[in-house]
């Protein structure tokens, strides 16, 4: 309301679809795509305007068709939109990294150079710098991914083989003998494995609901007390796998991991008997009403419950329950489409 000037035009009509986008209320794609970007036209009056969309390669199709959107309709104000994706976004939109028509620029990013490399893995732990033997494997192992020089140095921290003494940070075995993963999530794998194994589980179940969970979605799909998943949420982020995302539901605040490789690999580690066990128990919680902050709780339910079916048919079970999982993951898109 504050940013947008009273002689603005339609103005009450774009409060209006703002204001059923943040309350969830049932409104055309087109009225929603219109007024958010009336609303960006006029924030980009006064001056330039940078909107950034990143991790774009997991967002939803809706987010990604309100991005075509803007950079077909926008004419008149200076707005530069800026996606930010993985390579797999090209599954998705490949026209997003071809230059031409609305795209201006697609910038591909290599691997960090030793020089960065080496500046980044001392900040990881505050130093200044780190020993050069351990420097000059970095850039090889890595490949120069920004994420896995941050594990990789904390892994090296958190086993000892990195040491920090009052002449500076060295290493207590040869270089040479460090064993490297040789892939960021062979990595955090072995991360994974080493956590206790109440940690790890509250791990595993938030896999299963998302990048973003509350903890008490945690504590209802996974049985685990809500007081045990508040602890060791805390124990997570300080280790920096789970962070807060700032967002809350009511009092209820919103986790998300740190990094959505630590996502993957805690849900590769289940079994698929366990991840359509916890998929089922998440739907039955969300069906019951569990404040899970979905606009559309219908379809939340019954993706959930389509991915149980799914785990069962592959392990055989066409019973009487998976079949009943399947009717109920259609009546939920059913219900959600209508």
């Amino acid at each position: 309301d504050a940013d947008i000037p009273i002689g603005v035009g339609e103005r009450d009509r774009i409060l209006r679809g703002l204001a059923d986008l943040d309350t969830g209320a049932a409104t055309s794609v087109e009225e929603t795509f219109w007024a958010l970007r009336r609303f960006i036209e006029v924030l980009a009056a006064e001056r330039a305007l940078t909107v950034v969309v990143d991790d774009a390669q997991w967002a939803d199709p809706l987010l990604l068709d309100f991005v075509d959107h803007l950079v077909e309709w926008v004419r008149d104000a200076p707005v530069l939109i800026v996606a930010l994706a993985r390579p797999e976004i090209r599954d998705t939109r490949a026209d997003f990294l071809t230059v031409g028509g609305w795209v201006t620029d697609a910038i591909r990013l290599g691997g960090l150079g030793p020089e960065a490399t080496a500046t980044l893995a001392a900040h990881v732990v505050g130093a200044d710098r780190l020993p050069d033997e351990l420097l000059g494997r970095l850039p090889a192992s890595t490949g120069g991914n920004p994420f896995f020089v941050r594990e990789l140095v904390g892994m090296l921290v958190h086993d000892g083989v990195l040491v920090a003494e009052s002449e500076g940070w060295r290493l207590t075995i040869d270089a040479d003998a460090i064993a490297v993963p040789p892939t960021i999530q062979a990595l955090l794998a072995s991360r994974l494995e080493r956590m206790n194994t109440g940690d790890r589980r509250v791990l595993e179940v938030a896999s299963v609901i998302g990048t973003d969970f509350s903890p008490a979605a945690v504590s209802a799909a996974g049985g685990v007390d809500a007081a045990a998943v508040r602890s060791a949420l805390d124990r997570l982020r300080r280790i920096e796998l789970v962070q807060p995302s700032g967002a809350y539901l009511g009092d209820e605040p919103i986790w998300r991991f740190h990094h959505v490789l630590i996502r993957d690999v805690a849900y590769r580690r289940l079994l698929k008997s366990d991840r359509a066990g916890l998929h089922e128990q998440f739907a039955d919680w969300v069906d019951a009403g569990g404040a899970s902050g979905a606009v559309d709780p219908e379809q939340l339910a019954a993706r959930h419950t389509e991915a149980a079916h799914g785990y069962r048919c592959d392990l055989g079970h066409n019973d009487a329950h998976t079949s009943a999982l399947a009717l109920r993951s259609a009546q939920g898109y059913l219900a959600a489409a209508r």
